[in-house]
């Protein structure tokens, strides 16, 4: 019974350590505030979805370094993702990947969708998962 009642508390206290707010995602947040991005993202395979939080650098040389922040299922997860991007009329086209390690929603993902001065659109993919992203600059 004590053994049960052990792998039990260390089960959960996993779970508590990845429900944690990232305090490197939380520092780029308060240290960018004209770079910050919020809104909703939406899984159309699992009918589900939560907060997005990003601190999005500035595009140059084709690239751009975006930080997200997810928030699914009570938990909260924090990744950063370099994008391409290609400027487009008074925007940028971006597109990416990024291999999320996880026991729940890992895999590769995709990217792709458009960055305009007030708001961020996207598509996103991966082996078990699809859906969109909707971002729109942080008060």
């Amino acid at each position: 019974m004590r053994n049960k009642l052990s792998q039990i508390s260390v089960g959960l206290l996993g779970l508590g350590l990845v429900s944690c707010v990232s305090p490197k995602f939380e520092r780029a947040w308060k240290d960018s505030p004209q770079q910050r991005w919020t809104g909703q993202w939406y899984s159309e395979k699992h009918h589900a979805g939560g907060r997005l939080r990003a601190v999005l650098s500035s595009p140059t040389a084709g690239k751009m370094d975006a930080f997200f922040e997810a928030r699914w299922h009570g938990f909260t997860t924090a990744y950063p993702v370099t994008l391409d991007a290609q400027k487009q009329g008074a925007g940028f086209q971006i597109a990416g990947q990024k291999e999320l390690k996880s026991f729940v929603g890992g895999g590769l993902y995709t990217y792709k969708g458009s960055l305009l001065p007030s708001k961020f659109e996207a598509q996103y993919g991966a082996r078990n998962d699809a859906g969109t992203f909707q971002l729109t600059p942080a008060p």
